[in-house]
This record gives structure tokens, sequence and C-alpha cells, in this order.
């Protein structure tokens, strides 16, 4: 009797047809994605569970909230028009934004000057990672460093490649030496540390200005 069956499945198809529809009212930098994690054990057996993985991105941690509830009214709504019940739950820790201290950006991109690195500029890349959370712990950076002179896409078999090359080395020891004399410049100027801590406490207030977090 499969007219008698709640179908798990028919709820996260139309959850997932919600969301691309919501897709077309959110803000440009805001992401939306996931997959069917769960989607039953036989194609002739109704599912009597389902699931899917999200991952909700935005540029700060107020944006993400909105965005969010979004997210949860289409899951609710798909519930309700396929008779299923709705669970929500966290299965990776959320990120926060990352508010970079100009500041420090600029300490670091002084030293870097001094090791012979010309070519300084903003990565324009973004993405989630804890560095946002602990930039609401205290003043953060996070500088790039380059791997290859040529262009290559991140989270690829090129990238994985470039980064055991000299190139890479290089990069990456210039990059830890910027970042010790950084440190040592902040240990001896107390006018900076104080700039720095004003600078956080006017920054952490605003929620930060920039990069993205995900959820």
């Amino acid at each position: 009797s499969p007219h008698k069956g709640i179908n798990a499945l028919d709820g996260v198809i139309t959850l997932f047809n919600a969301i691309n529809a919501l897709r077309q009212q959110i803000e440009p930098h805001e992401r939306i994605h996931g997959i069917i994690s769960n989607g039953g054990l036989a194609a002739n057996i109704i599912p009597n569970f389902a699931s899917a993985d999200f991952y909700i991105r935005s540029s700060s941690y107020s944006k993400l909230q909105k965005l969010l509830s979004r997210v949860k009214m289409c899951g609710e709504g798909a519930a309700i028009s396929t008779m299923n019940r709705l669970e929500m739950e966290n299965y990776e820790y959320p990120f926060k934004n990352l508010i970079t201290s100009e500041t420090l950006s600029n300490v670091y991109t002084k030293n870097l000057k001094k090791l012979g690195v010309e070519t300084i500029k903003e990565s324009g890349s973004s993405g989630s990672s804890d560095m946002g959370d602990v930039s609401y712990c205290c003043p953060t950076i996070h500088p790039y460093f380059p791997i290859s002179k040529e262009k290559i896409m991140g989270h690829s078999i090129q990238f994985a490649k470039a980064s055991i090359t000299e190139e890479a080395y290089k990069g990456m020891k210039e990059a830890i030496i910027a970042m010790v004399m950084t440190g040592i410049d902040i240990i001896k100027d107390k006018e900076l540390l104080e700039k720095l801590r004003i600078e956080f406490v006017q920054n952490r207030s605003k929620g930060g200005k920039n990069e993205t977090m995900g959820w």
C-alpha cells in the first residue's frame, strides 16, 4: 500500500527545490550548497528517513543568521507539504566571518618588503575557516603566499602538486619570516600594541567588514 506511506526522500527533494528557488533572492556573495547524504535503502522501498547536508555561507554573522532562517523556512515548508517531520542540527562547527586587522596587515606587508617581496596585492578570494573565530579573540590576518607563477585553481590536483615545489617553499619561507618579524615588532613597540588593541575592540563591536563565513 504505497499510497499509505510517507516518503522522506520527497521531503528532501522538495527542500532542494525550495532552496533552488530561494537562490534568486539571496545576495550575490551568499552561497547555499548541499548533498543528499541519505536517500533511502532501495528503489522499491519508500524511505522512512532521508537526510541532506548543506553549507550556508554569507559575509557576516548577522547576515548568515538571516539567511539561515530563510533556509529553515524552506525545510519547514518541505516537511509540511510532504507530511514529513523536520529535524535540523549542525553536523560541523560553524565559522564566524574573518575580521582582518588592517594595522597588523600593514606591519606584515612592511616586513615582506624588507625581505625583498615587491609584488603584494589583495587576494580577492574568500572561503570559510576557523581563522574567523580566532579573529574575534585577537587581532588577526590571513595572508596568502604564492606557490606558482601560473594561476591555479584551489582544491585541485594541480594545486596539490604545486604546493611541494621550490616556488612554494620559497613563498612559505618568506611568509614565515615576515610573521616572525611582525611578532617581534609587536613585542618591541608598545604604541603598536595599543593601536592593535583599540582597532580590535572597534572592529569586533562592528562584527567586521569582510571575508566569508560558513555554517
